[in-house]
């Protein structure tokens, strides 16, 4: 049984995201900008791209016990061409290296591949996330390129890998095909 559930994000959530937004010890993995923005400017985020964009889903990561944790993506969702691109951050640090990323990338996936029908789920990782990168490859997702010095971090220039997972390689993989993981809360919020 999962510890996690997805749930949609709502504009109640943005204090605690902005919280991580602006702690470079969380952001300095997954954010192409060392800009801090603003209160203002998380409000307005968590508005008009987690909530408010019809090509993408966005829920906050909460354990059982009520707790919000992180925050889960699909964004440029195609219908079309049934793919997607997914995003994951565990927020809070001392939830760091207790398997809650793999939990919500289990979901993420289910949610893509399951309830969505997608075909292909891709991402961009830091090359030098070695913990991401190490989850992901566990997930089944291949390296698909390098976006060679795409990122400039303290003086020093860092590549950027392209990842993706097809749908015949996710249904391969034994610990998806038992029953549906833990929940995903997909009714929008009234």
């Amino acid at each position: 049984m999962s510890r996690l559930k997805l749930r949609p994000v709502s504009e109640e959530d943005a204090p605690l995201y902005h919280r991580w937004r602006t702690d470079w010890e969380v952001m300095q993995h997954t954010s192409m900008t060392t800009a801090v923005p603003t209160y203002s400017e998380t409000v307005q985020f968590v508005q008009e791209v987690l909530i408010g964009q019809k090509a993408a889903e966005s829920w906050m990561l909460e354990l059982s016990t009520g707790r919000t944790i992180g925050i889960a993506s699909l964004i440029q969702i195609d219908v079309e061409n049934q793919s997607a691109e997914c995003i994951l951050d565990i927020g809070e640090k001392n939830c760091w290296g207790q398997g809650f990323g793999q939990e919500a990338m289990r979901l993420l996936l289910y949610r893509a591949f399951e309830d969505l029908t997608l075909h292909r789920v891709q991402l961009r990782v830091f090359a030098d996330n070695v913990r991401a990168v190490g989850l992901y490859n566990k997930m089944g997702f291949l390296e698909e390129g390098r976006m060679q010095e795409a990122l400039l971090r303290n003086g020093r220039r860092h590549d950027i890998l392209l990842m993706r997972l097809l749908r015949p390689e996710w249904e391969k993989i034994a610990f998806f095909q038992s029953e549906a993981p833990g929940s995903v809360d997909s009714s929008p919020e009234d």
